[in-house]
């Protein structure tokens, strides 16, 4: 086996390793995202690396699950008739992680995920489908995400629900503190 192909192999066993993470609470998955995003850049160098020079393809810009997680933002937003400013404004995220996150320099934490959903006013559902395009979910038996899920569930304010994860002593949503 060459090097290409011990390369890779390593990183398709990560990716097995990272498909399992539903069963992982929520700081083991979020480190596991960040693992994920380490083995596409070691795989995109190495197909690049040891490519004949007539062969290679071309690098991508952007991780795709980050594109699409832009791109829902973007179609959520547009939709709710939103401005950036009064998105990341509602949100609580400060200007520069909002932007850092929407042009894909930096993964979302699931809490500015949420944070974000809540500002567009989305459904359960909704919320679930943007959280999965960043590589989140909520987690089964987890305070934070039963908390969460049925102040999405009544409607309640990011503040409102803010609120009660701070009684409960878990993380706020958004990253400005009011």
């Amino acid at each position: 086996m060459n090097k290409k192909s011990q390369l890779i192999a390593i990183i398709k066993n990560y990716r097995m390793l990272i498909a399992a993470q539903k069963d992982i609470s929520a700081n083991v998955y979020s480190f596991c995202s960040n693992i994920e995003v380490g083995m596409n850049f070691i795989q995109e160098y190495c197909s690049s690396a040891f490519s004949s020079p007539e062969k290679k393809s071309p690098r991508q810009k952007r991780i795709p699950s980050q594109a699409s997680f832009s791109e829902l933002v973007n179609t959520f937003r547009e939709h709710k008739k939103m401005t950036n400013v009064e998105l990341y404004k509602k949100a609580n995220v400060s200007k520069q992680v909002y932007s850092n996150i929407i042009s894909g320099k930096v993964f979302p934490k699931r809490e500015t995920v949420i944070a974000i959903a809540f500002a567009l006013g989305l459904t359960f559902e909704e919320t679930e489908k943007l959280l999965a395009s960043a590589g989140h979910s909520f987690i089964p038996d987890d305070t934070f995400s039963r908390i969460v899920k049925e102040c999405i569930l009544l409607e309640k304010s990011i503040e409102e629900t803010n609120a009660q994860l701070d009684k409960a002593g878990l993380s706020l949503l958004g990253n400005i503190v009011k």
